[in-house]
């Protein structure tokens, strides 16, 4: 039974339009807010996928055309057929490269809007006293534990050098404070995390023994100066050797920097103990040490709530860096424009 070739049309129209993924392309927007370095190429890639779409409009305009008419089950109907086959994939070419492009697009947009916001983060860390350029956070994560420890080690040494630039007017005053504070048991583990580090000298260690708060001035001025002289002379406690493993690593730090904490105030001290003990992720331990990894003077003009906030806005920037990095990624195992 032959058809009429206007219900043959309609037939050969709709059934080209069914399998169709898309029946429009809708491009995204490049916002003129981009660099011209990004937006010029996208602009450049939207324009050729759109001239592709209206190619094969015209092409599906014409095979409905061309084929009017003609009969089911004829040699011409096969034909169709096939130029129908073809006009499909050539639609879903397009519509494939389409979603790439508008993948691209938002991802591009994104990877901008964290830019913005990751030099917006700079400035806020600029605006708390802190001049230094805030460099990539990315690589700390892939450090060796060797590699952090020795990083760790210059901040230790960086304190022990600070304690014995400002010791020599005020460490005796600070340092009788705060060895009333301390039990004879704390004096006790730190004699032993002392001996454990082979660091004997005979006379501190005895004072450490006999140490009682209740002690006379003059016994503990004589403590406070060898607490000094330990910190001017005892470099290996400032310094990680190659066979320590990490327990004794954290250990030589946090005694190194108790002594220090015996009779100065060196700004973030307690921020570098939880780093030089583990305390921290690697995310907190860089942050806290891209705070302390400062100059002397601006850590010593630094308030604790400046140092606290730093810390806050590094471990912001540092999640800002992260997601960038990871879109950036993502754009790279995309087709190219």
């Amino acid at each position: 039974m032959k058809h009429c070739p206007l219900l043959l049309f309609v037939l050969l129209f709709l059934s080209f339009f069914c399998p169709l993924r898309a029946q429009t392309l809708d491009l995204p927007d490049i916002p003129e807010s981009l660099p011209e370095e990004d937006r010029a190429p996208l602009l450049d890639k939207r324009d050729h996928i759109q001239k592709e779409w209206d190619t094969f409009l015209a092409d599906k305009a014409a095979f409905v055309s061309e084929y009017a008419g003609t009969e089911e089950g004829t040699p011409r109907a096969a034909e169709a057929e096939r130029r129908k086959a073809e006009l499909k994939t050539q639609a879903d070419g397009i519509v494939d490269e389409a979603d790439a492009f508008t993948e691209r697009v938002g991802l591009i947009l994104r990877v901008h809007e964290l830019e913005e916001q990751i030099a917006e983060t700079q400035k806020q860390l600029q605006g708390l006293g802190f001049k230094r350029a805030v460099p990539d956070f990315a690589w700390f994560a892939g450090q060796s534990g060797r590699a952090r420890q020795h990083l760790i080690e210059q901040l230790v040494g960086r304190a022990r050098d600070y304690a014995i630039a400002k010791a020599q007017a005020s460490f005796q005053e600070s340092f009788l404070e705060r060895i009333r504070t301390m039990s004879e048991h704390d004096a006790n583990r730190l004699a032993e995390v002392f001996v454990k580090l082979h660091l004997r000298d005979h006379e501190f260690q005895q004072w450490l023994r006999a140490f009682s708060p209740k002690a006379s001035r003059a016994v503990l001025v004589n403590g406070a100066k060898m607490a000094l002289a330990a910190i001017k002379t005892e470099e290996r406690l400032f310094k990680i050797a190659d066979d320590m493993d990490q327990a004794t690593v954290e250990s030589q730090q946090d005694a190194a920097l108790t002594l220090v904490s015996m009779f100065v105030d060196y700004p973030g001290l307690k921020e570098l103990k939880a780093v030089a003990t583990g305390a921290y992720d690697v995310g907190e331990a860089w942050a806290t040490i891209v705070i302390l990894d400062r100059g002397i003077d601006e850590l010593t003009d630094a308030t604790e709530i400046q140092l606290a906030n730093q810390k806050k806005i590094v471990l912001h920037l540092k999640h800002l860096m992260e997601e960038r990095n990871e879109l950036r990624a993502q754009i790279a195992q995309l087709p190219p424009l």
